[in-house]
């Protein structure tokens, strides 16, 4: 006997109660990322106002050691066909955010033992399953995670998506020096013109009252970004989305994780990027530029706010989801994560594990259609 404990949380308050431990866990563990903080989570309910969303938040005790283990799961709803639900636990904060990297949060000492425990638990919980999005197989979660669903004797379908990441080194001339002759002509000729000779200026936000108009500049530069393409936006298909930046940044700049910049030409934003800086890794969430303005805007803004991130001493540039092909020109390396559908093994769920029904797919709706409104 390991001598853990499991309680369930069903409301908000209790998350609440946790958030100070949740936190200290979260650090010291496997799982550690921006998108599992308790900040995060608190923001994306904030921007989900309005939406009953049911907590069931697993917590794993030890009678010496206390909380060793949180997962911050809700309960969600997929339906079959739009017809047959299926209520299944999903990560906190995971939608309408650009949340990736979903884990269990567990004491290193504890890890192996956590995890059984909370999936012993899923066992007895009102759910026919649960969403792991962008698990990361390079720090032993995917792997884990998928072994202790299948020790629990549940139904696991796994599919890779795919990540870009570089190293940073110590200067911008050795990056640059990685690219291709082409690339690297590229940005120098941008720079040189927009910059050095064409007078524009990087804005950086800084203070409080920043946030929301270098937001709205992020936001309308997006929608430029995408109508160049015929496309609609991140924002426009997702309000819900935009209000969560308006929710995330002004905690994200207390925290100094937030990263949002604007080039401007003639004091007017023309290009502006947003990321977080947390532990020695730069995560690029989202870019925008006016594509009729001044050729070379966003690629000389990346160029700018990757000589920060070196300057500033952090080790890994993580440009997150995705098979853009400008990536690749970037220096950067594909890596796969993995999504995980799992699923307990009853009559309901038979047909999902039968045709391998997948919840990004044409027959299992991923999202209340509430949640896009």
């Amino acid at each position: 006997m390991n001598g853990l404990s499991t309680r369930v949380l069903n409301t908000w308050e209790e998350v609440e109660d946790i958030h100070a431990t949740w936190s200290a866990l979260l650090g010291s563990s496997r799982a550690n990322a921006i998108f599992l903080t308790p900040e995060w989570v608190t923001a994306w309910r904030g921007a989900m106002r309005g939406i009953e969303i049911a907590p069931r938040v697993i917590v794993v005790e030890h009678p010496q050691d206390g909380t060793v283990g949180i997962a911050p799961f809700y309960l969600g709803q997929l339906h079959l066909l739009g017809r047959i639900p299926y209520r299944i636990l999903r990560i906190m904060g995971d939608y309408a955010t650009g949340s990736v990297y979903s884990d269990i949060i567990a004491a290193p000492a504890h890890q192996q033992a956590v995890e059984a425990q909370v999936f012993d638990a899923v066992r007895g919980l009102d759910c026919d399953g649960m969403w792991l999005p962008h698990v990361r197989p390079w720090t032993g979660a995917s792997q884990a995670l998928r072994q202790a669903a299948d020790a629990a004797g549940m139904h696991v379908e796994a599919r890779p998506t795919e990540f870009y990441v570089f190293e940073l080194p110590d200067t911008l001339e050795a990056y640059e020096g990685r690219l291709s002759k082409s690339t690297r002509k590229d940005f120098r000729r941008a720079r040189r013109k927009l910059i050095d000779d064409g007078g524009a200026e990087v804005r950086t936000c800084e203070q409080p009252e920043d946030v929301e108009c270098m937001l709205r500049a992020l936001f309308h530069l997006s929608a430029l970004r995408w109508e160049s393409t015929d496309e609609v936006g991140v924002f426009e298909r997702k309000p819900r989305e935009a209000e969560f930046y308006r929710m995330f940044a002004p905690c994200a700049l207390q925290r100094g994780w937030l990263r949002l910049l604007t080039l401007n030409v003639d004091g007017q934003p023309v290009a502006a990027e947003y990321g977080y800086r947390y532990g020695n890794s730069y995560l690029a969430l989202q870019a925008g530029y006016d594509a009729s303005g001044p050729p070379g805007s966003g690629k000389v803004l990346l160029n700018q706010v990757i000589a920060r991130e070196i300057d500033a001493g952090t080790a890994v540039f993580d440009l997150l989801v995705g098979d853009a092909s400008y990536k690749s020109s970037y220096g950067a390396q594909e890596r796969h994560c993995q999504e995980l559908f799992i699923l307990k093994k009853r009559l309901k769920t038979l047909p999902l594990r039968l045709g391998h029904v997948w919840p990004r797919g044409h027959y299992l709706a991923m999202t209340h259609p509430e949640l896009d409104g």
